[in-house]
């Protein structure tokens, strides 16, 4: 899918390139979403965190804002306390980045899979048509 790390030294941060035809507006779309958590991001481990934040915030920022806080409470479950406001404060700004930049895309990330190539790591994501509780018919 959409876009490729190109394997770099330790001292580079990686570089992005388009990748495949298909489901690449939506790659490129969730890319440039992530894009300030992959800052820095060297390792294929420092990605997959990077991506996992992005697909956590994505899909908070997705739901109605009254769920939001207990979608959190419920993500952090198990998070070392020292790292829970550390965490907090990445989702609360890329939740911000959603609502203000990319509220029109109407998905939730179900999956975000890299995979390691000779050219770098290229990236994936699987979605699902989103339908808000507030929209579902009993």
């Amino acid at each position: 899918m959409a876009r490729k790390h190109a394997k770099t030294s330790p001292a580079q941060p990686p570089v992005l390139h388009a990748g495949d035809p298909g489901y690449q507006g939506i790659s490129i779309t969730f890319d440039q979403f992530a894009e300030p958590l992959l800052v820095g991001a060297e390792s294929l481990e420092e990605l997959r965190l990077s991506y996992s934040l992005a697909m956590l915030a994505w899909n908070i920022a997705s739901m109605p804002p009254h769920l939001r806080p207990r979608m959190l409470a419920s993500a952090l479950v198990g998070t070392p306390i020292d790292l829970q406001l550390e965490t907090r404060k990445h989702l609360a700004t890329m939740i911000a980045r959603k609502d203000s930049s990319f509220s029109q895309q109407n998905w939730l990330v179900q999956d975000v899979h890299l995979e390691e190539t000779a050219d770098g790591v290229r990236m994936s994501v699987t979605i699902s048509e989103l339908v808000r509780p507030d929209e579902q018919i009993d």
